[in-house]
């Protein structure tokens, strides 16, 4: 759904690597374009890829979490955390588990896991925590929304009112990772990350449906308060630079095994170039003159008629598809 309204630029940081930044414009149509996202940023769990803060202590009854989110497959990843102590009032966690369930939890305890399963690896999907120990009943405690959608719990345990819990607390916090030890557990994209402190609100305050029905992004006007942050990645002057926090409050994040651009580049040729070079057949050569791993090659001969050949890291480099031809992939 989200995929609708994304335009995606030619420079991708980071293609084929770990974690990184793509540059990414999200419109909200419903808002005649007047808000947009630029960028996402990428987690990996290979490459060990986390920001992780420690705040001043804040609000650590009412709080709210809203992301973009794209996942990158089915297995256990750490949106967002606090706590550095085994219990679950002093650790707090938003998880998609690996059965792809989204879950708040403590550390003994899970407190919400939704019933709904979230399995598409090629959408972005709008998630929305609402954390309030306030409340009496456990269904008004935490709220869970995805795209709008206010989601049913297949688990729900009360959590202790008025009782302060993990997030919040003056330890560290972590995104992409588990916070009491910085054990990355994440494989997907995040964009447009708002945290915001002593309020626990609606996903109406962060997105709205469009005129076909479609949730969509919208800029955030309240307060963020003390604690509170909101990461665009927009800044990818230097690796430090993407965890700024843009919600005025100065809570920047520290970036760890995520890079702005590829090592010794700066142009748009990190993502997408094209080159010459005069073929010697049957012999074969290295091209060596792009400054990345490409994951799509497409070869014309300029000199000839001959087809169109296009190949791609997910095929394999043996098959092709063509761009001037119905034909059915071939190996080459």
């Amino acid at each position: 759904m989200f995929e609708q309204r994304i335009k995606e630029s030619p420079i991708i940081g980071l293609n084929g690597m770990g974690g990184g930044v793509t540059s990414y414009i999200l419109y909200s149509a419903a808002s005649s374009g007047s808000y947009e996202v630029s960028r996402s940023l990428r987690f990996k769990d290979g490459d060990s890829a986390y920001l992780d803060r420690t705040p001043g202590a804040g609000n650590r009854k009412t709080w709210t979490w809203a992301a973009w989110v794209k996942k990158s497959e089915s297995t256990r990843g750490v949106l967002f955390g606090g706590g550095t102590t085994q219990s679950d009032t002093q650790f707090t966690s938003i998880e998609f588990e690996s059965d792809d369930t989204l879950r708040v939890t403590g550390w003994n305890t899970l407190w919400a896991q939704s019933n709904a399963l979230f399995r598409d690896y090629s959408a972005w999907m709008h998630v929305v925590i609402s954390f309030d120990s306030t409340q009496s009943s456990a269904s008004d405690q935490i709220k869970m929304y995805v795209n709008g959608q206010q989601l049913t719990k297949a688990t729900e345990n009360a959590l202790s009112q008025n009782t302060d819990y993990g997030i919040n607390q003056a330890v560290r916090h972590t995104i992409g990772a588990i916070s009491q030890d910085a054990n990355p557990k994440s494989d997907f994209y995040l964009a447009d990350v708002h945290f915001v402190d002593g309020q626990a609100l609606a996903a109406t305050n962060f997105g709205e449906l469009d005129s076909n029905n479609v949730w969509q992004p919208k800029s955030f006007n309240g307060s963020h308060g003390s604690n509170g942050y909101h990461l665009k990645f927009d800044d990818n002057s230097s690796d430090s630079a993407l965890g700024t926090d843009s919600s005025g409050n100065n809570n920047n994040w520290s970036v760890n095994n995520i890079k702005a651009v590829v090592d010794g580049l700066t142009t748009a040729d990190q993502g997408f170039d094209v080159v010459t070079y005069t073929g010697n057949h049957p012999t074969g050569q290295s091209i060596t003159n792009l400054n990345f791993s490409p994951d799509l090659i497409w070869i014309k001969d300029r000199s000839g008629g001959n087809w169109n050949y296009i190949f791609d890291s997910v095929r394999g480099t043996e098959n092709a598809i063509f761009s001037n031809a119905a034909n059915a992939e071939n190996t080459y």
